[in-house]
């Protein structure tokens, strides 16, 4: 009896996934007729208007759900979370009860270009997480890699699982086609998101105020600040801030043996692209001469979260000193 295939789609993080996840929802009909069943889950909403979303599968026991209300599909299934990336790692059992259930996995990875992806990162966690150190912080504990890597060699060593990797620094001006063509699904006719830009990176002016405000205010801001502008504003431009020169010099020189042994074992066509500090000139630059602009949308987005706070002392300032001890300074 051939197996059903169940696609899971896990990220990593800043790959496209919120855009992604916008195209499953407002497609899942069509790629239901195509023979891939995209299981509801009530975050689908919001991904149909554009909307963060944290995909179908969140948690591991959304993916069994999905498979049981849905009992009477024939045809193969498709779940998507990046939270999947860290816990398949962790939860291999999860992946052997699937194979056991009588299914085929097939894994689908994207990877991107570690600076690009490590400053990305930064920027998310500064948006959604309270961050108030800099970038050049996080250079010091980035792994990505070797992540990676064990997640590769964990599905070539099981029976009926496979792993796909796509570099999406390769292909993020035509990621939804790159990512159909994998499923094996004609993309011709599918509805997209008007060209919006689903959970976008900061502008600098975007950027530098969330940091600031999370210094002021804590963790929880980014729910009156970031996710307004990018709901509200997703067209904005996306920027990245400057890098410290010698701290990006000596990350290339620790990553590098992590890309060329992630290179060994993924098609040429997706491999990480080795690069120097020289290939990052346009995030080289004096932090003082950073070009931050804010229009007359961002900045009455700006007020609003103001006068959320001051409506709203106690939800707002309750715990901020206890959050900056914790989170020390931001690195200048």
């Amino acid at each position: 009896m051939m197996r059903k295939t169940v696609y899971l789609h896990i990220g990593h993080g800043k790959t496209g996934s919120s855009a992604l996840q916008s195209m499953f929802a407002l497609n899942e009909c069509a790629i239901g007729d195509q023979g891939i069943n995209y299981p509801s889950h009530p975050s689908l909403s919001r991904a149909k208007e554009g909307k963060i979303t944290s995909g179908n599968a969140n948690h591991i026991p959304r993916i069994f759900k999905g498979i049981s209300n849905n009992g009477n599909w024939k045809g193969d299934y498709l779940f998507s979370s990046e939270a999947l990336f860290g816990e398949l790692t962790k939860r291999k059992v999860v992946l052997e009860r699937l194979v056991r259930e009588g299914f085929k996995i097939v894994i689908i990875l994207f990877i991107r270009d570690p600076v690009e992806h490590l400053i990305s990162s930064h920027c998310q966690h500064v948006k959604r997480a309270g961050k108030v150190f800099g970038v050049d912080k996080l250079f010091e504990s980035y792994n990505i890699p070797e992540k990676v890597r064990e997640l590769i060699k964990i599905a070539q060593k099981m029976n009926h699982c496979e792993i796909r990797i796509i570099n999406y620094s390769k292909c993020k001006r035509s990621l939804g086609r790159r990512f159909f063509l994998e499923l094996g699904v004609d993309d011709t006719g599918f509805i997209s998101n008007n060209g919006s830009r689903v959970n976008r990176s900061l502008s600098l002016g975007e950027y530098y105020v969330q940091l600031w405000m999370n210094e002021l205010l804590g963790c929880k801001c980014g729910s009156i600040l970031s996710d307004r502008f990018c709901d509200e504003l997703p067209n904005v431009e996306s920027e990245m801030p400057a890098v410290d020169p010698d701290v990006l010099s000596e990350f290339l020189k620790k990553i590098k043996p992590s890309l060329e042994r992630v290179n060994l074992l993924i098609s040429k066509e997706e491999q990480y692209d080795i690069k120097q500090v020289s290939d990052y000139g346009n995030l080289i630059r004096p932090l003082d001469e950073e070009d931050v602009y804010l229009d007359l949308k961002q900045i009455r987005i700006l007020f609003d979260a103001f006068r959320e706070v001051v409506n709203n002392p106690q939800t707002w300032l309750v715990g901020t000193r206890k959050h900056q001890n914790n989170q020390g300074q931001i690195k200048k």
